[in-house]
């Protein structure tokens, strides 16, 4: 999660069990500017929010396709939601972010309070959710290896139904 993650693993207590938090510097095309970036300006609370605050330049479209991708930004929104509506998302906090080193109020927002725009502004129909096998793979490809879950789910009461024969 880009909002409590580190660059390594890291154990996470929570209330009455322990987890091993999955380190940025593990997801592929994730570099260590962009976790620089990212642990700086942690929390956010949406997509908006994180592209307004970290290096759009160390955080660019490939890593952050990788963190959705990844899971990193599940705490955000659906993840196939979330990568319809990224590319728009940057391009506004682009926008904003010239605005303000220019120092001046454009558009989206008030230079001098960095409101900008929210993801509510940006919203779109116009996605397919992504199905559990494609999330799995693309952790598979980004992380080395599936978290969400097992690609044999999907035929696990299958696979409970077949006996072997005991000689």
């Amino acid at each position: 999660d880009v909002n409590v993650s580190k660059r390594n693993f890291t154990i996470d207590i929570q209330s009455d069990k322990q987890a091993v938090r999955f380190g940025l510097g593990a997801i592929k095309n994730v570099g260590d500017g962009a976790i620089e970036s990212i642990i700086e300006n942690s929390p956010y609370s949406d997509l908006a929010d994180f592209c307004k605050h970290v290096d759009l330049k160390q955080c660019n479209k490939r890593v952050i396709e990788s963190l959705i991708k990844s899971g990193a930004m599940d705490s955000f929104g659906e993840r196939s939601y979330l990568f319809a509506i990224y590319e728009s998302v940057m391009e506004k906090a682009q926008i904003l972010l010239r605005e303000r080193s220019n120092g001046q109020v454009g558009l989206f927002g008030d230079a001098q309070t960095g409101s900008g725009f929210s993801v509510e502004e940006l919203h779109t129909d116009d996605y397919r959710i992504f199905s559990s096998s494609e999330k799995l793979k693309f952790e598979k490809e980004l992380l080395g290896f599936s978290i969400s879950g097992h690609p044999l789910n999907v035929i696990k009461d299958r696979l409970d139904m077949v006996k072997t024969p005991i000689n």
